[in-house]
């Protein structure tokens, strides 16, 4: 602990000629969402300076901008705040803020000296649950990934929907009481609950600090709403799209003539985490076959028809980590309304991202929603889904 403390003061104290990142501290970093409710997650700092914060199965490296503050370059994030005399528990105090909302969306948080500790976790009655949030009958369906208890290791879940997912959940099972976080350097979501006499679950969501709801969740027996609708649309997509410039002037975009065998139509969004997971795993299954399959990625972004030059900014940062082989395109604002009304030759825009599958000879085929790798089996039906589809369509 001496040598990690030592460390650590060299971090904050001198600067260090390190060319890769070494780890030099681990620890916690802790969200204060309300009175008495908090999110937790491992953190570690590098000797490159960069704050690296573990999201279930993921990390998330935030970048040192300087000596208060470290950025995450796919979602606009931002963590600042100021060192803490290194005499008890508390390194760090500051604020996580979403640029991507407006600079006063602030949530406080603390970067703490001790790692994260787990309770003796329960045997969870059920793996997978029908999931409602606030008066809705069914929201989707809340699946544990690791439902027997670990030692020293968290519980991990994720919640079905629709549309996509919740990504990595993680947290814990014990006394009856159920915690499970979320942290992906765009939404923080935190779920309190505890395991009612009848069997079921209950309790209340937190959106940051900004929106709360009460959820339950009773046993079921198998996974449902685990399938992405795929609709086959009834005409072929015009020949051009006009999308929009770094001036705001229109830009076409061509779906129609094209020497390859397939067109991958990815709408999507910078801010989008679900999104994220559907563009990485789009730019796996096409890796080698450029001669063949056409990718293009429609962004909707916020503030796109007031502020477009931000816009491709953001997606200039963003395509420079996910898919950058790819075509980007900006279709418009960040609603669905905004996507149906530029693509009218599809069904309506219900989600974020949908991916169009646009064959050379043939109508497209159209999948709403994603379910992402935090979903388990879910996932695994997922991608082979688009496999398939990939290479039915592009011989």
């Amino acid at each position: 602990m001496r040598l990690c403390f030592l460390s650590f003061l060299l971090l904050v104290g001198v600067k260090i000629s390190s060319a890769q990142p070494v780890l030099v501290e681990v620890g916690s970093i802790v969200f204060q969402i309300d009175t008495g409710v908090e999110a937790s997650f491992p953190c570690l700092l590098t000797e490159a300076g960069n704050l690296n914060i573990i999201n279930g199965s993921e990390t998330l490296s935030f970048l040192k901008a300087d000596d208060h503050a470290w950025v995450y370059p796919i979602f606009d994030g931002r963590i600042e705040g100021e060192w803490v005399t290194p005499s008890g528990d508390t390194l760090f105090k500051g604020h996580w803020i979403d640029l991507l909302r407006s600079t006063a969306y602030r949530i406080p948080l603390s970067i703490l000296r001790k790692g994260m500790t787990y309770p003796a976790n329960d045997v969870l009655p059920a793996q997978h649950w029908d999931f409602a949030m606030g008066p809705d009958a069914h929201t989707g369906t809340l699946i544990f990934t690791q439902p027997q208890p670990l030692l020293a290791k968290p519980v991990q879940a994720s919640i079905l929907t629709a549309s996509g997912d919740y990504r990595y959940l993680s947290g814990s099972f014990a006394q009856q009481s159920l915690k499970l976080s979320t942290f992906d350097g765009a939404h923080l979501y935190h779920f309190d609950g505890r395991l009612t006499p009848e069997g079921a679950l209950s309790g209340t969501f937190y959106s940051g600090n900004h929106f709360q709801s009460q959820w339950t969740a009773k046993p079921v027996e198998d996974l449902f709403g685990a399938h992405i609708p795929v609709i086959v649309g009834e005409q072929l997509p015009p020949a051009l799209l006009m999308t929009l410039g770094r001036d705001g002037e229109p830009v076409p975009l061509d779906l129609g003539a094209s020497t390859h065998a397939l067109t991958i139509l990815d709408i999507t969004a910078t801010w989008c985490p679900n999104c994220l997971d559907a563009s990485r795993l789009l730019q796996e299954l096409t890796e080698g076959k450029a001669e063949t399959i056409r990718c293009i990625n429609l962004a909707f972004e916020r503030n796109a028809t007031k502020d477009p030059a931000g816009a491709w900014d953001r997606i200039d940062r963003y395509r420079g980590q996910i898919h950058p082989d790819a075509i980007w395109a900006l279709g418009g604002d960040a609603s669905k309304s905004s996507a149906s009304q530029l693509l009218s030759f599809l069904p309506p825009i219900t989600s974020f991202p949908t991916v169009v599958f646009i064959p050379r000879n043939g109508l497209p085929e159209v999948y709403s929603g994603f379910h992402g790798p935090a979903t388990g089996e879910a996932h695994q039906l997922q991608r082979a889904i688009f496999q398939e589809v990939i290479t039915r369509l592009s011989h």
